[in-house]
């Protein structure tokens, strides 16, 4: 309630989208929308905004796609400054009754949704005669139907039945890739149905009670990210404790164990619905991490895993050195294109002849350069490792080796007549070159950090890092810029 009434709650698509992932995202939209809170002052992060960038930069070219095709295409004129929601449906009016093929951002409003539609586009006449508009959105990925999505797509097909009487039979989702998936509307309309629902009790439900937040797919896009983790830290959450999974935050809450500081002592009575040793491992993760907290500017706090209970990926398994190892890193754009990536920086350090370790970094800016540096350094490895047999590739986490594979696949590289590489490539593996040095931590030591990422881990070596980019994301963004204007 306002000093002016009640407010009405509006969904969008966007808002049922993150409501999909997170149900607390629309009780926080609510307060807002009530006066309760305060509208958070949002500001996308720079790799969220290269995300929106590339997929204005998709829907435009799907835009010309329809152009190219000879086909009629009406572009609806933008809402005006200070013009409500409301009052630009109303201008737009239905600009379907003059028959164009294709109709690019339409507002609709309809059931207490309100969303713009990519484009509506002329379907085959029914039989009926009626003539049908099937709704088409633009998705930067390229492949897959996510959930949103497609209850996006069911929502553009109720609105565009309310508004001409006509129900369009199919939608489809224009993704990245420039591959189209046709969603047939009678397939999903059971789960429409059902979400329809909870929707409705979600935006008729008290904001004040109900829901907690979560950590989801959804909090690096989100505007209350902030206000989320401020209540999190506030409420010493469990989601802080590395490793932990959703599931057993729920079963540590249950038994009475929902903070960090909580965990760090818990113990097996009373009874909990997790194994003894899994238990054990959590309590010590929290343990450690609640003493880094008081002593945040020193070493994290450790603990050596016993490697009788760690199987083989442990400190004491790993090879014995050798003159040439070779540690790898690559940094990759997930969306260099709305079409493909592009992994466009090989870097790796090994020995020289000389015995000095010398970094070395190999730069690719098109797909023709990527295919050769993955030759080259498939290549590399394959010669270093018959000079050296001992010697092993190591990197932190699984995406060198497994991006090595993928790359191998796309380039076609596994056909019999063009398969050197793969051949190397798979000798290599065989061979058990590569090394997870990820797994080797979490198998070897408990370290009280809250993420077991490079950049928290080595410190508790002497290791000083240099100040500059601090996350991968941050690396695209920055490759982004040098797209833009060559300046490195």
């Amino acid at each position: 309630m306002t000093g002016n009434g009640p407010v009405e709650r509006v969904l969008s698509p966007t808002k049922v989208t993150a409501w999909l992932d997170c149900a607390h995202y629309l009780n926080l939209s609510h307060l807002v929308a009530d006066g309760s809170l305060a509208k958070p002052d949002y500001k996308a992060t720079a790799f969220a905004r290269l995300l929106m960038d590339k997929g204005v930069q998709h829907e435009q070219e799907c835009l010309e796609h329809y152009k190219d095709s000879g086909v009629s295409v009406y572009e609806v004129p933008a809402k005006e400054a200070g013009e409500t929601f409301a009052a630009w449906v109303e201008r737009v009016g239905n600009p379907m009754e003059d028959g164009h093929d294709v109709i690019y951002q339409m507002p609709l409003v309809h059931d207490g949704i309100r969303g713009v539609a990519d484009f509506l586009v002329r379907g085959e006449p029914l039989p009926n005669g009626a003539v049908p508009y099937e709704p088409v959105d633009a998705k930067l990925p390229r492949d897959g139907a996510k959930p949103g999505y497609v209850l996006q797509l069911v929502f553009y097909a109720e609105a565009v039945e309310a508004l001409t009487g006509v129900a369009p039979e199919v939608g489809r989702l224009f993704l990245g890739s420039g591959r189209q998936v046709e969603i047939r509307f009678s397939e999903v309309d059971a789960y429409w149905r059902r979400m329809r629902l909870q929707l409705k009790e979600s935006l008729s439900a008290d904001p004040t009670s109900g829901t907690t937040p979560e950590k989801c797919a959804y909090c690096d896009y989100c505007e209350f990210f902030d206000h989320c983790s401020a209540e999190w830290r506030t409420n010493d959450s469990l989601v802080y404790v590395a490793g932990v999974r959703r599931s057993e935050r729920q079963v540590l809450e249950e038994a009475g164990v929902a903070t960090m500081a909580g965990l760090a002592v818990a113990s097996g009575e009373p009874d909990f619905d997790m194994a003894p040793a899994r238990l054990k491992e959590l309590a010590t993760q929290a343990e450690l991490q609640v003493v880094a907290r008081e002593h945040l500017d020193e070493r994290p706090p450790f603990q050596i895993l016993d490697p009788d209970d760690q199987g083989v990926r442990s400190v004491a398994t790993l090879p014995k050195p050798d003159e040439g190892d070779v540690f790898l890193d690559f940094e990759g754009h997930p969306f260099w294109r709305p079409d493909r990536g592009l992994f466009f920086l090989f870097g790796f350090i090994g020995e020289d002849g000389d015995g000095a370790w010398a970094y070395e970094q190999r730069w690719a800016h098109t797909p023709d350069e990527e295919a050769t540096l993955t030759r080259e350094l498939i290549d590399y490895l394959h010669q270093r490792h018959a000079k050296y047999p001992g010697m092993h590739v190591y990197h932190y986490n699984h995406t060198e080796r497994s991006s090595l594979v993928k790359l191998v696949e796309e380039l076609g590289l596994l056909v019999e007549e063009h398969g050197l590489e793969g051949r190397q490539l798979a000798e290599l593996i065989d061979a058990g070159v590569f090394v997870d040095l990820l797994m080797t931590v979490r198998h070897s030591v408990q370290v009280g950090v809250e993420s077991y990422g490079l950049k928290e881990i080595e410190r508790l070596t002497d290791y000083e890092r240099v100040a500059g980019i601090e996350k991968g994301a941050g690396a695209v963004v920055e490759y982004e810029s040098f797209m833009g204007d060559g300046d490195p």
